[in-house]
């Protein structure tokens, strides 16, 4: 008996829901008077439900175009879980929406929007200053706003006179301040290291005579390895000449400072202090 009490119970429960509210899978008429979920509601203290709107189209996919009251159509298709049909009492009888008063207001990206109590709806809603026909009613929340109390500072009226001010404690004397100390003289500056001479560079311009006959000592080899050469060319500017090795016909020219070319009558015997030890 108490299992078919408790059943009894549920099911009346259940058709009292289905009698005022339309089921997830149940598809919104046309025409229909809904409110929509606020999806991105930042506190607790916003209404969770915008409008009301009314249903225009309905897509193959579940999801419906709304317009609010001004003619304007919802920025994006809802789906029917963030719709709530508006029935019965809630249900205006035409359509001008009356608002009791204006809650609140806020900055968005698309301009200002305010908190309307509407009459006969127990939730407010977010709308825009497009949607309010009634200026009256802003200029009166306007005028509420400028009444609010603010921080203001307390003015001496002329008769109050002017306090002196409290004398400052006085305390032992400052010391007198310091004696800067004495710096020692700067060392006089140490005069310039006097470098020696550069050696004038060893030989005079190659000839590029075909009678002259010169070796390039190569200072990366041994001092007994003294190709001769043949002069091609001089640079003046650089002090550099160019010159082949007659042994030689296939090598490349090679280009080096005049220091590096010597008569070939110059060349130190084998047995001479210029010549390296073999390792």
């Amino acid at each position: 008996a108490l299992r078919f009490r408790s059943d009894a119970l549920q099911s009346a429960d259940h058709e009292d829901i289905d009698k005022s509210h339309l089921t997830i899978g149940t598809r919104l008429p046309i025409g229909a008077l809904v409110m929509v979920l606020d999806v991105l509601r930042g506190t607790k203290n916003s209404p969770p439900w915008l409008g009301p709107y009314t249903v225009v189209r309905a897509s193959p996919g579940g999801t419906y175009t709304l317009r609010d009251a001004a003619g304007g159509l919802f920025h994006r298709d809802v789906p029917r879980n963030q719709l709530k049909l508006l029935t019965g009492a809630e249900k205006p009888t035409d359509e001008t929406y009356y608002a009791d008063k204006i809650l609140d207001h806020r900055k968005k990206p698309s301009g200002l929007e305010y908190l309307i109590q509407w009459a006969g709806y127990s939730e407010p809603s977010w709308e825009p200053v497009a949607n309010i026909d009634d200026h009256d009613l802003v200029r009166e929340y306007t005028a509420t706003l400028q009444r609010l109390p603010t921080t203001t500072t307390t003015e001496r009226t002329p008769s109050q006179p002017k306090r002196a001010p409290k004398p400052k404690a006085k305390g032992p004397p400052l010391p007198p301040p310091a004696t800067p100390l004495a710096l020692p003289p700067l060392m006089p500056p140490a005069p310039p290291l006097a470098l020696p001479p550069l050696p004038p560079p060893r030989g005079d311009r190659p000839s590029m005579e075909p009678s002259a006959h010169y070796v390039w000592d190569n200072p990366s080899k041994n001092a007994t390895m003294r190709p001769r050469i043949r002069i091609t060319a001089i640079d003046e500017e650089n002090a550099t000449a160019t010159f082949v090795f007659p042994d030689h016909p296939s090598t490349m020219p090679h280009t080096k400072p005049w220091t590096e070319i010597i008569p070939e009558d110059e060349v130190p015997s084998r047995h001479s202090s210029r010549t390296r030890p073999r390792p």
